[in-house]
């Protein structure tokens, strides 16, 4: 809002300038002609019934003041009314639109709602519109053509568009050290029961069908050879129900979703932590032209954290997660909770180890990969300077004295 008050003042420092410059030789004029014609000047009541008959340009005007100069004179005399009776105002400036998208309805996407509940996006000037997009692959096409700005995207997807020059940079991960399992249906007694199953993911080529690559990597399996298949069926609430319902044989989850499903017999095979590389994405272009609008959704997603971090705002953050993720047992979304919180990054700087276990994954699918360079993928410049600025000591303070 500062460079807009600037902006407008300056504008009216100029208008003003130009006024004082072109009327006041003109005023100069107006005052010697007044006083050099005082003494022809006739009576008020002639002078009314004589001027009302003409025309403004037969108003008789002796040189040196000119018809020009009195047409100058009228609209200086009009200009200083108006400045004299509205003097501007400071109209503060509407909140700058943007759109996020999202693949997935998990735990991933809960900082965001919370940020967007509880007004911090609006808090730092951004009015948000978070989207549900079906595939990781349309969220990179709508940042690629500018129906969105930003992105809660996994790496996959920004790994297999860099070849193509896209330009994508991830500017935060929120999460790490995540703990994920493989869950079967009750048939399914072991890990080699999996051979010729199918196993539920968000969508092919993604995240989670990585991470699901790497859940079965962890068990000793291989798809190619132990004929396994991937189901692609939206998010994770659906897979759940797919599961129960016999449709798929087996996901990869949060313990959130786990939890749910051990109660009602399902079984845990593994659990394991994978390589973590998910977080903003922007277009590169977008961003070196919007820095301040991307610091300041980062700060309202660092603000979300913090809000859920603290204890004192549990019951809120606890039904946000009952509601969005469709859990209606209380003590499994609260056991939720505390898993939540220890996994999200206080200082959510993006990381590059995650994207090469995703790249080395990718390469049989997509060799062209092996060539992307995953450090240039990564910008850490908002998150350093929220950093030692101390910004996000301070949102963390602030939340846990509220």
């Amino acid at each position: 809002m500062g460079e807009g008050v600037t902006a407008v003042a300056v504008s009216k420092s100029v208008s003003q300038m130009r006024l004082q410059t072109s009327s006041s030789v003109v005023f100069q004029k107006f005052a010697e002609y007044v006083g050099a014609s005082r003494s022809r000047v006739p009576p008020l009541a002639k002078r009314v019934r004589g001027i009302s008959n003409l025309r403004v340009e037969q108003i008789p005007i002796d040189p040196p003041f000119s018809r020009g100069d009195f047409n100058r004179l009228l609209m200086g005399l009009l200009g200083l009314i108006v400045l004299v009776a509205y003097p501007y105002q400071v109209v503060p400036a509407a909140n700058m639109p943007v759109r996020i998208t999202q693949s997935t309805v998990g735990p991933d996407a809960l900082p965001y709602w919370v940020a967007q509940a509880k007004g911090f996006f609006r808090k730092h000037g951004i009015d948000t519109e978070i989207i549900y997009v079906r595939s990781g692959s349309n969220q990179v096409a709508a940042l690629v053509t500018g129906n969105a700005q930003f992105a809660n995207l996994g790496g996959a997807k920004v790994i297999a568009a860099a070849p193509r020059a896209a330009g994508l940079k991830f500017i935060a991960m929120t999460r790490q050290d995540l703990e994920r399992h493989v869950v079967v249906r009750p048939e399914i007694k072991d890990a080699q029961g999996l051979r010729g199953k199918n196993v539920g993911v968000t969508n092919l080529g993604g995240t989670s069908w990585l991470v699901a690559m790497m859940g079965l990597e962890y068990l000793k399996l291989d798809p190619m050879r132990d004929q396994i298949g991937f189901r692609a069926l939206g998010n994770y609430p659906v897979l759940v129900q797919a599961i129960e319902t016999g449709g798929i044989d087996a996901l990869v989850v949060d313990r959130i979703f786990s939890r749910q499903l051990k109660q009602k017999g399902f079984r845990v095979v593994a659990e394991f932590y994978p390589a973590n590389a998910a977080g903003v994405v922007v277009m590169s272009k977008y961003l070196d032209e919007n820095m301040a609008i991307a610091e300041n959704l980062l700060k309202g997603i660092i603000d979300g954290q913090a809000f859920i971090a603290n204890p004192a705002n549990k019951p809120s953050v606890v039904k946000m997660l009952r509601e969005r993720l469709k859990i209606s047992d209380p003590i499994l979304v609260e056991s939720g909770y505390e898993d939540i919180t220890k996994e999200y990054k206080r200082e959510p700087y993006p990381a590059v180890e995650g994207l090469r276990v995703f790249q080395r994954l990718m390469k049989s699918q997509r060799p062209e990969v092996a060539q992307v360079r995953v450090e240039e993928l990564v910008d850490t410049r908002i998150v350093r300077k929220l950093d030692t600025t101390g910004f996000i000591a301070k949102a963390y303070e602030f939340n846990a004295n509220r």
